[in-house]
């Protein structure tokens, strides 16, 4: 669900949101910005919605 909010989000404003410009712009409500076991997400640069704990270079956790 995030990552389709990014996408809205850049598509409509040509840039890729944080979290919190999700939640201010309401693309997101506040109980939504973390995966349903409560773990905490992140945006990439590239706009990419992944859990907190990944390792980008290993796809694995931290």
């Amino acid at each position: 669900m995030v990552q389709g909010q990014v996408e809205a989000y850049r598509v409509d404003y040509m840039a890729y949101p944080t979290l919190e410009d999700l939640v201010a712009k309401g693309y997101l409500k506040e109980n939504e910005t973390t995966c349903p076991n409560k773990e905490e997400i992140v945006i990439t640069n590239g706009g990419e919605v992944r859990p907190a704990n990944v390792n980008l270079e290993t796809g694995t956790d931290s």
